[in-house]
């Protein structure tokens, strides 16, 4: 039994939850407080068509510093809220001589709640909600990280054997209207947690649930006498490996390959992630 508490623990501690492009905050237990950096790059390809001409290099950067705090007394389980604060680069898209958007910075800010439904020492159901009341960037511009005005989402997981776990993890992003369009995010993850590390291992899909037109790109590379419609879906496998530096720190490593998708401004993501709690 005791062994088993320690592995949700752990598994909350250092994991994303998910993360996969999508920034998502992780619960803490009550009483407890802590800090994340989070660098991230995405790269690969931008796919802004499905026309093949018009696909380019992605270089998105993206720096995150988060929050997060989990008050005694609220009557909810584990609850906890989070405040973040994102910046970001995206590159210029440019092809074949042609300029779409130059390279510019954009700024978040955004505040979470959650809570865990329920949690024992074998399973652990919670939900979140993020808003974004300060977001600042070239909206219009196709190779942007996702920016949601708000989110909404649950995750949880279940641990069977020795030290494996499974996760499972559900994201609405509303993106901006006419700009960004709202989709939803898909995890599943089969893990293995050792003394001092975790690693786990999944499926990851997204996909847009309304369309929008990007004029710029539809002029050139769409199809005659109509607009592209812009509706993206990916795809891929997202792999963490977290390692427990003492018993107040820890640092994440994850890798998200997309292995099929359209409409998308990158093909793969880096991240790292340094957590303090107090």
């Amino acid at each position: 039994m005791k062994k088993n508490v320690v592995a949700l623990v752990l598994t909350q501690f250092i994991s994303f939850q998910a993360w996969g492009l999508v920034s998502q905050p992780t619960p803490i237990f009550e009483g407890e407080k802590a800090i994340d950096f989070r660098l991230t790059r995405e790269g690969g390809v931008m796919k802004p068509s499905q026309n093949e001409a018009s696909f380019q290099s992605a270089n998105i950067l993206i720096s995150q510093l988060t929050f997060r705090t989990s008050p005694k007394g609220t009557g909810l389980k584990d609850f906890f809220w989070s405040a973040d604060y994102r910046a970001f680069r995206s590159p210029e898209e440019k092809k074949d001589g042609v300029t779409f958007y130059n390279s510019s910075l954009g700024h978040q800010v955004t505040l979470g709640v959650g809570f865990n439904i329920t949690r024992t020492p074998d399973y652990t159901i919670g939900v979140f909600a993020k808003a974004s009341p300060i977001l600042d960037f070239n909206e219009a511009k196709f190779g942007n990280p996702r920016a949601d005005l708000f989110q909404l989402g649950w995750n949880g997981g279940f641990i069977f054997g020795k030290g494996y776990f499974f996760e499972s993890s559900m994201i609405y992003g509303s993106g901006e209207p006419d700009e960004q369009n709202q989709y939803i995010a898909l995890n599943q993850a089969v893990g293995l947690r050792l003394e001092k590390s975790l690693f786990k291992i999944g499926p990851y899909v997204e996909r847009d649930i309304e369309e929008r037109v990007d004029v710029r790109y539809s002029s050139i590379y769409g199809p005659q006498n109509s607009s592209e419609k812009i509706r993206a879906y990916k795809m891929g496998i997202l792999a963490e490996a977290g390692f427990i530096l003492d018993e107040n720190s820890s640092l994440t490593l994850t890798y998200l390959q997309k292995i099929f998708g359209k409409y998308i401004p990158s093909t793969n993501a880096l991240s790292i992630q340094y957590s303090i709690k107090f």
